[in-house]
């Protein structure tokens, strides 16, 4: 192998990255603006310049262009874990672990993702899709959190115990902002839903039964006094919709 190969391949993957997130940017515009359903590769081809085939080498359907970019959001989530300090417990570490895609969440300044999480939630056929990211949320930070937690029983278990929770504490924090119509905050609200995960924790172990949750971000994003961007469109939803994390579009880029 030449000296080039290795520099030829990496231009050929920044290039394929490139070309996906072309492909995906255009199609949650189509999706947001003609819904999922509706919409169809044709349609995004056309919008792009490309044949369908074409697409179809980029991604393999229509779901994997919504949830796609969730796989570089949760790689990121990972490695901010990784990043914090080794003392830190471990329901701390994964909170602050969260700061950078909640704070993204809550700037949205064209209400891109919170459109994308309307349509997540409102459209069935994603819901499988989005599920299966979520797990590989999980796998990705299980390993992390275990180390954090010594030696014991059941560690692994006792890992993902946690790593489940927090994640799940987030998707009932974006449901909520989804339903809000990106009035509430989304930093705000996962800490409320953290607090009541350490609340009832405490209450069930006899001990306090105030537990504390870790403490809200510092973040202008988490802390601005600021209800709703100007402009920003009151998207809320049925009270039995289903619920979803929300894929990057233009307001988040995938690593």
């Amino acid at each position: 192998m030449s000296s080039t190969d290795p520099l030829r391949s990496g231009l050929r993957e920044l290039t394929r990255q490139s070309v996906r997130a072309q492909i995906s940017d255009r199609a949650m515009k189509l999706f947001i603006e003609h819904g999922f359903e509706k919409t169809t590769i044709e349609q995004i081809a056309a919008e792009i310049g490309m044949s369908g085939r074409s697409v179809s080498r980029y991604f393999a359907s229509k779901e994997d262009m919504v949830v796609g970019n969730l796989t570089g959001i949760g790689q990121g989530i990972a490695e901010r874990l990784a990043a914090r300090p080794a003392d830190e417990p471990a329901w701390e570490a994964l909170r602050r672990s969260l700061d950078e895609h909640v704070a993204a969440l809550d700037r949205d300044p064209d209400g891109t993702l919170l459109a994308t999480s309307v349509m997540l939630a409102g459209t069935p056929a994603l819901q499988g899709a989005l599920a299966k990211k979520q797990r590989e949320w999980q796998d990705l930070l299980v390993p992390l959190v275990a180390e954090r937690l010594g030696g014991g029983e059941h560690r692994e278990l006792r890992a993902r115990a946690l790593a489940v929770t927090v994640l799940s504490c987030l998707n009932a924090a974006v449901g909520a902002w989804t339903d809000s119509g990106g009035a509430e905050r989304v930093g705000v609200l996962v800490d409320v839903a953290l607090g009541a995960v350490g609340e009832a924790a405490g209450e069930a172990s006899g001990g306090p039964r105030h537990a504390s949750a870790p403490q809200a971000s510092s973040s202008p994003a988490e802390s601005s006094p600021e209800r709703r961007p100007a402009g920003r469109t009151d998207r809320r939803l049925p009270a039995d919709a289903p619920r979803g994390l929300p894929a990057p579009g233009s307001g988040e880029s995938a690593r």
